[in-house]
């Protein structure tokens, strides 16, 4: 999950188990991860809130397992998805997620869900 708020441009992710997001700023990728096991492991579970401060002209990008595991032949499956966005100067959030969507799809043979979701920061 993903709040953002709107006057300060503070985001702050709350993840449970789920793939990392990553953040792009230029030429620069973070990565937020989960710091917690999936739902369904433990009884009860503890979420630890990320912060981050936004700036303008960030993306926020967030996928599915199934877009991560597309690369099957990695062991460290993030690496894939930072090279892809390091290496590309796409700045239209609908054709960067339409870009890892189809990179995704020509790295697969898997029938996992694809989802990508990309949010640009604009006016912090």
């Amino acid at each position: 999950m993903l709040s953002i708020d709107l006057v300060t441009a503070k985001a702050e992710f709350s993840k449970v188990g789920s793939v990392s997001s990553f953040i792009k700023r230029g030429q620069e990728i973070n990565m937020v991860k989960s710091t917690s096991l999936p739902i369904g492991i433990l009884n009860q579970i503890e979420v630890e809130p990320t912060q981050l401060q936004l700036h303008d002209g960030d993306f926020i990008i967030m996928i599915t397992d199934g877009i991560l595991e597309s690369a099957e032949n990695l062991m460290i499956k993030e690496e894939w998805i930072i090279k892809l966005l390091k290496n590309n100067l796409i700045d239209d959030p609908n054709s960067l997620a339409q870009y890892i969507l189809q990179k995704a799809q020509q790295n697969s043979n898997n029938n996992d869900d694809m989802t990508v979701l990309v949010i640009r920061v604009d006016k912090c």
